[in-house]
Formats: structure tokens, C-alpha cells, sequence
């Protein structure tokens, strides 16, 4: 989808666990695709857990579960102003 997509796309929110697919998969495609790419992770973990498997690889924000509303909507405004 992202691929289809990726010139409307300006963000995108991706949780470290999926069912079918590692979000650290759908990671490293989507930056194959676009390196410019802002990639919001979403996890389970903490934040320190979760970054370890994303190493300097152009997280644009972080966001722990359970997480309110309005945290989302913050860390998506960051994630496109940088």
C-alpha cells in the first residue's frame, strides 16, 4: 500500500508487532522506498526496548501503548515539522 501510496503519505504510524509481518520488516521496505520516509513506532515496550532494534535508522517519534489520542496526534504533528 505504501508503495501505491507513498506521494500522498506524509506520515506513517507502525507498530513494532504485526500478525503476519516484523514491523521491523515493514520498516526497512518503507525506507527502501522512500528514505525521507517519517515513520511514527508504535510498541508495547519501552521506548529504549523498542528503539534498540531501529538503531539510527530515521525513527521520526515514538509512542509507548497504551497512548492517548492526543499523544498520537502530537507526535505526528513532530514527526512532520522535522
Amino acid at each position: 500500500m505504501y508503495e501505491e501510496h507513498r506521494t500522498e503519505i506524509r506520515a506513517v504510524v507502525l507498530d513494532r508487532t504485526m500478525p503476519d509481518i516484523s514491523g521491523d520488516q515493514v520498516f526497512d521496505e518503507i525506507l527502501r522506498l522512500d528514505p525521507s520516509a517519517r515513520v511514527v513506532l508504535v510498541s508495547g515496550f519501552s521506548e529504549e526496548r523498542a528503539a534498540a532494534s531501529f538503531p539510527e535508522r530515521g525513527v521520526a517519534g515514538f509512542l509507548k501503548k497504551p497512548f492517548l489520542p492526543e499523544s498520537l496526534i502530537e507526535r505526528v504533528r513532530q514527526a512532520l515539522s522535522s
